[in-house]
Parts: C-alpha cells; sequence; structure tokens
C-alpha cells in the first residue's frame, strides 16, 4: 500500500493498471534547499520501471551536476534533465 500526497482529494475504488515506465515529474526550483539530492537518493532505490523529469531552474546547482549525481547513483538512464519551463 502506498500513499500519494498532492493527488485527487477522493478515494479511487477501481485499481487501475499503470502504464510502464512509471513517469513521476518534479516542477519547480532545482536547488539543494528543495530536496532534489534526497529525491534523486531515495529514487536509486527504487527497484522496477520507473522515470523521474525534473523541470525547473537551475539555481545552485548545475545541470551537469544533477547529471553527474545521477550517474554516481546510477540512475541517469531514468532521470530526465528537462530544465526550465514557461508558466
Amino acid at each position: 500500500i502506498a500513499a500519494l500526497y498532492n493527488a485527487i482529494p477522493c478515494p479511487c475504488p477501481v485499481f487501475q493498471k499503470v502504464h510502464r515506465p512509471i513517469r513521476f515529474v518534479f516542477h519547480g526550483t532545482l536547488a539543494r534547499n528543495r530536496g532534489i539530492l534526497e529525491l534523486l537518493e531515495a529514487f536509486s532505490l527504487v527497484h522496477g520501471d520507473f522515470e523521474l523529469y525534473l523541470h525547473g531552474n537551475y539555481t545552485d546547482i548545475s545541470e551537469e551536476d544533477y547529471s553527474s549525481y545521477c550517474d554516481k547513483l546510477g540512475i541517469r538512464q531514468s532521470v530526465h534533465l528537462c530544465g526550465p519551463f514557461d508558466y
């Protein structure tokens, strides 16, 4: 059993099969104080078919630093650094 926060406020009693790979998306500032490095560490512990998409402005860490950290954690193929986006 898993909990999804910031999801729809009502329960869905019908099981629905998920798509593969499971896609997780983060939209926001890509900074140390946003917990992005911790998020990447958590995803390095996940086993299965998933992708993580990070959308946002880089502030105190560059895209290259995030990419290198993903390489170090062994999740580079599953993490997509999409950069800034227009609101």
